[in-house]
């Protein structure tokens, strides 16, 4: 699949760029950038009138599976973004700036995004009734757009779709693009940048150790694991005095969230009023990955120690969930209960001895990441 993207004269994007950048982050969809003076022949965008005389003015050899994406400023008469006719799509950023301070070119990519789902699941399939981010959100109301860009994610909804109807291999190509495509634009957008501007030293290595760092070895071989599909939660048990490790772990895991790979949760999310120990237990039980930083801190911990700790064993032996143990400072933890868990990062080296610990978290990522793909 191609697109061809172009613009006419009444609005400016750095086209040849974000090309580039699309095609760094796509195997299967390719990019490519159309020269194009030429101005929109109608006040207002009808679809197909004005779409038929552009198709007149523009004639790149299309196959079937090409698109022209024509960007412009002229409003829709239906104030739609964007509708198709014969393989043109012309995206209008009229009032843009009403709906977002975010840049165009992060409203091209999330149109690209979009579109290219319409080829996985529908549009129409899945009811989008609540704002939840889902970039299938903005089809229903306009105003729903800054908050996908910076989400970049799918809804409940239309993954429980995509687990009910499984997409054929070409489709899932498409959507593992389009994951890509989303992760780079909500860490972008989150940041208020450009989705072309330098991204954020920091994240960015993040992204690339999770590419390129090995698979960590687990301490022993592990058993059959029970099924842990994408969205599933994780449950991080942590000691307070370890609670600048355990937001910084969070940060690394965002990346899955976004991915709409996992959901995290941690005591800190308890609200006001609700049972302490109920609101922990419940969610203890329903995570299908528990991990549990360990340090002296954790250890000394009655609540860590002898509840949490004892409840990931229990459902760990029974295959409920994955107990993972991640090692944060030097103390005992060999000759605790929960060494004979996958233990991270690699040979139980311990995130305080890292001179990058984000190679550390990363590592942790990354296995996070491989346990819910082989499932």
């Amino acid at each position: 699949m191609k697109f061809i993207l172009a613009q006419d004269n009444t609005l400016k994007l750095k086209l040849p760029k974000l090309t580039r950048q699309l095609n760094s982050l796509c195997t299967s969809v390719k990019f490519e950038h159309l020269k194009l003076d030429y101005q929109a022949p109608d006040e207002l965008i009808s679809c197909p009138k004005t779409h038929s005389k552009y198709l007149r003015n523009i004639k790149p050899s299309l196959g079937d599976q090409d698109y022209i994406l024509l960007i412009t400023d002229t409003q829709y008469d239906n104030n739609y973004f964007y509708e198709e006719e014969k393989q043109l799509i012309i995206i209008s950023f009229f009032g843009w700036p009403y709906f977002t301070s975010l840049p165009a070119e992060n409203g091209l990519v999330y149109f690209i995004c979009g579109i290219l789902m319409d080829f996985v699941i529908p549009w129409d399939a899945v009811e989008h009734k609540e704002r939840l981010g889902c970039v299938n959100d903005f089809l229903m109301d306009k105003t729903r757009v800054d908050d996908g860009m910076r989400k970049g994610h799918l809804c409940p909804a239309c993954r429980e779709r995509l687990q009910k109807n499984p997409p054929d291999e070409a489709s899932k190509a498409i959507y593992s693009d389009v994951q890509q495509i989303l992760g780079v634009l909500s860490m972008a957008s989150s940041k208020e940048q450009n989705f072309l501007s330098p991204p954020n030293p920091e994240m960015e290595e993040a992204r690339a150790e999770l590419e390129s760092i090995p698979d960590p070895a687990p301490a022993q071989p592990v058993r059959n694991r029970p099924a842990i599909g994408k969205g599933t939660q994780v449950f991080i048990s942590y000691a307070h005095e370890d609670e600048k490790y355990k937001d910084k772990l969070l940060e690394h895991l965002s990346m899955l969230q976004r991915l709409g790979m996992i959901s995290t949760w941690n005591d800190r999310m308890i609200e006001a009023g609700e049972k302490y120990e109920n609101v922990i237990n419940e969610n203890l039980n329903k995570s299908g990955i528990i991990i549990m930083l360990i340090s002296a801190s954790f250890i000394a911990s009655d609540y860590c120690y002898g509840i949490e700790m004892k409840t990931a064993l229990e459902r760990e032996e029974k295959d409920e969930a994955v107990a993972i143990s991640v090692i944060l400072k030097d103390c005992l933890w060999d000759m605790m209960p929960f060494a004979k868990l996958l233990v991270l990062p690699k040979d139980g080296k311990p995130v305080q001895r890292f001179t990058r610990k984000d190679e550390a978290y990363t590592s942790v990522a990354r296995a996070i990441a491989k346990l819910i793909e082989g499932n």
